[in-house]
């Protein structure tokens, strides 16, 4: 690449990906006033004949003389490697979809000595915020989400210049696999019995695990499936959501002869896998490890073309998983029909134990009020070491994926993406880069306020579904504090972009207010118009979503009545 700021070589058959990982790279250098006469060499181990370059999405960077080796163990792994450079070297910080901060044109020589190599702590990385991915538009979406090292179903755009993705085709499929539409009326057997009754529902029911047809129909509906899709490698074969497992005397027999429902689960999957292993030899069975099957099977392993995926839905956020203890929380999963109790760290240690692929899916939001604290930032570092240390290779987190957050989405994506990526990273550190790039000089005040929340809420355990009238981290001391913080940040930023982001931080306090010591002098009617002036300021920042929302496709405007609806009833009991 002659005539531009830097000196860039890539080889005659470089790929798409490569070719963009130059062009970043040449563009930054302008950015950052680079100048040095440095030469740069661009591309995958492969191509470039380096032979020490890690695996996969790995990479290598390393200065030989006045060549500077920019080096991926893949297409994906270049741009990789391309943006750590331009964040370790040039001070650049990739905050958002749509912003940036760039230190200036007066980039710092180049070290005389560079020499490193960097494999991801987990191969699949998929950062579950909407300011992640879909907060612009669909090219700066897919640009970010490379350079934020992000993958998955919501990293719409991954092409062949971005490195391609890797993509889970659903997540709770019973029914999509032997729909309830389609067989209940006239097969109830092929569907759980619940309490002595049959139950098809399309969300919410199981299946009969042990019924030898819904083995047929499922074998079936998945080859088709796969025909159909051949860019994928990964297909679920997952419990529907919510509990409803098959009490039939047979599946039963083999719950209660593995020690767990999941007994019934990986028997069913493995028999999916094996059937359809000698057409698709190179496709994996994914499966859930969730609510009531997350306890692991005494006698059955997963197949070696099946990979669990464990869920830590009823895990405490306010602390480790590895040090929390709190018996009566949410770190506990129930059999809500034998009232038994499995702790979380056994069941990670069980799985990690009998699994060939063994994956995580794990919350970081409060899905009952997305604009609410959740006082996890200084825990997460720790539970993705605990996670891969029991074995998990693939990580997903899910935060706010439906709107733009009232609760700093942007600063948790970032962040967590770069936790994902290694979790020994300074979360302080991380946070202070965050802070410094996107609020600027107001960023002392919304470092303090962090601090101070997630300080105050680590005096409880707090859970997924927490009601901020019900914690007691969230009361008037936290509103004291939080007012102080954020008056001090809002009289140092610097400019109109810095306020407004301020402002919108600042929604959090107004929702706590608002649903704490408002609610407790308003009337139901009262607080209806006062939550209606609230929508109306968030909608002016992009938020759509309040709390988590599924079924049926709906406007944004029925989305936020429904949202107020169901918090009036939370806060006020129903009409």
């Amino acid at each position: 690449m002659s005539g531009q700021v830097i000196s860039i070589v890539t080889a005659s058959n470089a790929s798409a990906a490569e070719r963009f990982a130059a062009e970043e790279l040449q563009k930054y250098a302008g950015l950052c006033g680079v100048s040095e006469p440095l030469i740069f060499k661009v591309g995958t181990a492969e191509h470039l004949s380096v032979p020490d370059v890690p695996d996969g999405d790995g990479f290598l960077l390393r200065r030989e003389g006045d060549t500077i080796i920019v080096a991926g163990g893949s297409p994906r792994g270049t741009l990789y490697a391309v943006y750590a450079l331009i964040e370790r070297f040039w001070g650049v910080r990739f905050l958002s979809p749509y912003a940036e901060y760039i230190p200036g044109k007066q980039a710092l020589p180049f070290p005389e000595t560079v020499e490193i190599r960097e494999t991801p702590a987990f191969a699949f990385r998929e950062n579950q915020w909407y300011e992640m991915c879909y907060s612009g538009t669909q090219e700066q979406n897919a640009d970010f989400a490379v350079k934020s090292c992000n993958l998955g179903s919501m990293c719409e755009g991954l092409d062949e210049k971005h490195g391609g993705n890797i993509l889970y085709p659903g997540t709770h499929t019973f029914n999509t696999l032997c729909p309830c539409e389609e067989y209940f009326d006239s097969h109830p057997e092929y569907y759980a019995l619940v309490d002595g009754k049959r139950f098809g529902h399309p969300t919410r029911s199981q299946l009969c695990l042990t019924n030898p047809d819904v083995l047929k129909i499922v074998i079936q509906n998945l080859k088709k499936r796969i025909r159909e899709n051949p860019e994928y490698t990964i297909f679920a074969v997952a419990q529907n959501d919510g509990y409803g497992y098959c009490e039939c005397p047979a599946c039963s027999a083999i719950d209660e002869e593995e020690g767990s429902h999941a007994g019934t689960v990986i028997r069913f999957v493995n028999a999916v896998a094996e059937a359809i292993e000698p057409e698709f030899p190179n496709v994996i069975i994914d499966t859930l490890a969730y609510n009531y099957s997350r306890t692991a099977p005494l006698k059955t392993k997963p197949r070696h073309n099946v990979v669990v995926r464990i869920c830590t839905i009823e895990s405490c956020l306010s602390h480790p998983l590895r040090d929390c203890q709190e018996k009566n929380g949410a770190y506990f999963v129930r059999d809500d029909k034998k009232d038994k109790l499995g702790m979380l760290n056994d069941d990670l240690a069980a799985w990690g134990k009998i699994c060939t692929h063994y994956n995580c899916w794990t919350y970081v939001t409060n899905f009952s009020h997305y604009t609410a604290p959740v006082p996890n930032l200084w825990v997460l570092a720790d539970n993705m070491k605990f996670l891969k240390e029991n074995g998990i290779t693939d990580l997903r987190l899910q935060g706010n994926r439906q709107s733009i957050s009232g609760e700093m989405g942007s600063l948790r994506g970032y962040v967590s993406g770069k936790l994902l990526w290694n979790p020994d990273r300074s979360t302080d550190k991380l946070l202070l880069e965050f802070c410094t790039g996107y609020y600027g000089m107001a960023a002392a005040p919304i470092l303090a306020y962090l601090r101070m929340v997630n300080r105050k809420g680590a005096e409880i355990h707090a859970g997924l579904y927490d009601q901020p009238w019900k914690v007691s981290y969230l009361d008037q001391d936290y509103l004291d504090q939080a007012e102080k913080y954020f008056v001090q940040a809002k009289a140092m930023a610097d400019n109109e972009t810095i306020l407004r982001r301020v402002e919108k931080a600042y929604l959090s306090v107004e929702y706590v207010r608002l649903l704490t010591v408002e609610a407790e002098r308003m009337t139901r009617e009262e607080a209806e118009k006062a939550l209606q002036a609230f929508v109306e300021k968030a909608k002016s920042f992009g938020i759509s979503y309040l709390r988590e929302v599924g079924g049926a496709k709906r406007t944004a405007e029925e989305i936020l009545r429904g949202n107020i609806e169901t918090l009036l009833n939370d806060r006020y009991g129903k009409k």
